[in-house]
């Protein structure tokens, strides 16, 4: 990601981020089914990637706090996460408590 001059993120690049949080959105939706087909006692597949993707998550909630479409974008991803680990998404909550 480049900052322009004085340090803000340019509009290209916001649309950028954009795309790659509505990609890995996308991606989660159709793995939504994961969460139901595994059993209880085993680690959800989608949790070691998600344990990698979750502090680029924080960080774009964090620093785009003011960007609008940014920020709806990453709840949707956010929401798409707890539907593809189910009760398995708690322990990432921890943050946000």
């Amino acid at each position: 990601m480049k900052e322009s001059g004085d340090g803000s993120v340019t509009g290209k690049d916001l649309h950028y981020i954009a795309d790659k949080i509505m990609l890995m959105g996308d991606f989660l939706k159709y793995c939504s089914g994961l969460s139901e087909k595994t059993p209880s006692n085993e680690v959800n597949p989608m949790i070691p990637i998600l344990n990698e993707m979750w502090p680029f998550i924080e960080q774009v909630l964090t620093y785009f706090i003011m960007d609008d479409d940014i920020i709806e974008y990453s709840v949707r991803l956010v929401k798409h996460i707890t539907r593809a680990t189910g009760n398995q998404f708690i322990p990432l909550l921890q943050p946000f408590l």
